[in-house]
């Protein structure tokens, strides 16, 4: 998955989703921010590439949204922009596994990738975060797994991860 989190004007998200069809990639990351009309475009130009909107980034609460000038709630924030993503046909949603029952109970057809998730209770600068049993148990579709497999011994770490879920 190449995560750029892409967030621009029309013109240039449908240049970037264009210029993805040469990398040998599968996956992509839009921001939903772009607007339904730029999402739709981008996954015209993206070509066989599944474009994944990114929904509220896992280290925001609410309190960043309202520094950040939005109105809505995390979770009411969320749910607007799942149906944006929904509507423009976007494959998936990056999200918190907070909000994936949500996503699933509006927009079954959106595959759920999440980040935020954890084996302690050390969240990092993640603030919507769960195990991976939790994550699985709330219907997400696809782990995204930074430091709890990176940080330290990896081989050690995944298996601790596939421990966990037993």
């Amino acid at each position: 998955m190449y995560d750029a989190k892409a967030f621009d004007i029309k013109n240039t998200i449908s240049a970037f989703s264009k210029s993805l069809t040469n990398l040998g990639i599968s996956y992509a990351t839009v921001h939903i921010l772009n607007s339904e009309e730029t999402l739709k475009e981008a996954i015209k130009q993206a070509g066989n590439i599944k474009l994944i909107g990114v929904s509220v980034l896992t280290s925001f609460s609410d309190d960043d949204l309202k520094k950040l000038g939005f109105s809505n709630n995390v979770e009411k924030q969320v749910e607007i922009l799942i149906r944006i993503a929904s509507s423009a046909g976007l494959y998936g949603i990056v999200c918190s596994p907070r909000e994936v029952k949500m996503i699933k109970k509006i927009a079954p057809n959106l595959v759920c990738f999440t980040p935020g998730v954890r084996l302690t209770s050390e969240t990092h600068d993640q603030k919507r975060t769960m195990t991976p049993k939790e994550a699985i148990a709330q219907g997400a579709d696809y782990l995204i797994l930074g430091r709890p497999l990176t940080s330290g011994n990896p081989r050690e770490n995944m298996r601790k991860i596939i421990q966990s879920l037993e």
